[in-house]
């Protein structure tokens, strides 16, 4: 079975203060977003009998982005989603792609009746769009500077570092599980002072061509932790994350 997953935490410590790594969002809520428009444009089609809307993400949304993100889904013969990989990305900086990702995962589809393990792949389309924005994807510039993020130094005793509370794996996308590429992507994120992730940067790259770098960027900034503190203050903080995509 596939399954792309991610790695723990790696260490980091260096003495230095790293400017431009925070993220600088508009700070106008956008309208609430419509309910997400669901279709499939070229592989066989099967309606859900249970279909879960994705949430958009409310970085997304305040951002001004949207767009379609396409999904290759593989259905087993009880009806439940064994995989979802990318076909085509729409956004891995403010979390549509992972947001959509979440929701196809719970979807049901009727069950097989002849014998088969599983269907044959089916390609979902989950379409972002907020109201009265135009239906081109919104291309949002992230702003670095100005900001600064925290490398603690190691065994500071005024440092206490983030701490991991949540983590979300890489998702595969099709030409990176159909080109069998395995390994980790190495990526440096700043732990912001409510525990969300900001900037993240590739450190090591798995691979730019299939898109598996971009998705790594993608689940990193869903990652959540209780921040770091600096003499007892949340501060911006860097942290070395490891993410990996395994074949198994």
């Amino acid at each position: 079975m596939l399954k792309a997953f991610g790695a723990v935490v790696a260490a980091l410590m260096a003495p230095t203060l790293a400017s431009g790594q925070g993220t600088s969002l508009p700070s106008s809520a956008a309208p609430t977003p419509q309910p997400t428009r669901v279709g499939t444009p070229a592989r066989p089609t099967l309606a859900p009998t249970r279909k879960i809307d994705p949430t958009y993400p409310d970085k997304a949304r305040r951002a001004g982005v949207q767009g379609e993100v396409w999904l290759d889904v593989i259905v087993l013969a009880d009806g439940t989603v064994k995989s979802v990989m990318v076909a085509k990305s729409t956004d891995t900086v403010f979390g549509l792609d992972q947001a959509a990702i979440a929701a196809v995962r719970q979807w049901q589809y009727p069950p097989l009746t002849d014998g088969r393990a599983s269907r044959p792949p089916l390609q979902v389309v989950v379409a972002f769009h907020l109201p009265d924005a135009s239906p081109a994807v919104a291309r949002v510039t992230v702003e670095e500077g100005g900001n600064t993020a925290f490398r603690p130094t190691p065994n500071d005793p005024r440092v206490v570092p983030p701490k991991l509370l949540h983590q979300v794996p890489p998702v595969y996308t099709t030409a990176g599980f159909r080109a069998r590429i395995v390994g980790s992507v190495e990526v440096d994120a700043v732990v912001l002072p409510d525990g969300t992730v900001g900037h993240v940067r590739v450190v090591k790259s798995l691979d730019k061509a299939t898109g598996l770098d971009d998705q790594a960027l993608g689940a990193a900034r869903e990652w959540t932790f209780k921040p770091g503190t600096l003499d007892g203050k949340p501060v911006p903080m860097i942290v070395g994350i490891a993410l990996t995509f395994s074949l198994r």
